[in-house]
């Protein structure tokens, strides 16, 4: 899976979707992720959204079952360059207290 790009300030009126799927391929209505799972962020030094979860509630940090995703930005800005994912896909098979040391695309 390859990073979804983030418009730039020029194209913010243009749309970005990102379709999670399940396990199994399954495509993952948005609204019942934000909905029905509990959601955590990290920030990084500059106060920018680093890590972003998602997990059903009642899923411990330690417990395989996040999603996770990684924002990149362009320089020191607050403009996303990219969300990038654990092992590159959007299953909900990670740990939230493992999310720096997976790679991410």
């Amino acid at each position: 899976m390859t990073a979804v790009p983030i418009p730039s300030s020029v194209e913010m009126y243009q749309k970005v979707y990102v379709v999670p799927i399940d396990e199994n391929d399954n495509s993952i209505n948005w609204s019942n992720l934000v909905d029905n799972h509990i959601q955590k962020i990290t920030y990084d030094s500059s106060g920018r959204q680093e890590y972003i979860g998602f997990a059903k509630p009642g899923t411990a940090d330690d417990e395989a079952g996040w999603q996770i995703r990684k924002m990149t930005y362009t320089g020191s800005g607050y403009n996303y360059e990219s969300i990038l994912f654990a092992d590159g896909n959007t299953f909900f098979d990670n740990k939230w207290s493992l999310k720096a040391s997976y790679a991410y695309s």
